[in-house]
């Protein structure tokens, strides 16, 4: 899924998803105009949220979360998995 797919789907803004990822919102708008893609640990964070997404976790759960900071994503997760046992 492309950057611009998976932050609307989240109802994130750029901003909230450049701060999100760790990079500049003009790095976002990059990825978004295909003049780049992501690399390292953002597409990396990106790669889980779109695993998550596809086993049923629900959106609008993650966008809360990714505005909190990917931290929080992470507890959330490890608490589900946790849990799960």
């Amino acid at each position: 899924m492309k950057s611009a797919a998976l932050r609307e789907r989240l109802g994130l803004s750029r901003a909230e998803w450049a701060r999100a990822l760790g990079v500049g919102e003009r790095t976002v708008v990059r990825w978004e105009t295909e003049d780049t893609d992501p690399g390292g640990l953002a597409c990396e964070v990106m790669h889980g949220i779109e695993n998550a997404l596809e086993e049923g976790v629900d959106a609008e759960r993650v966008g809360r979360l990714v505005r909190l900071g990917i931290g929080a994503l992470i507890f959330h997760e490890l608490m589900r998995q946790l849990s799960s046992r």
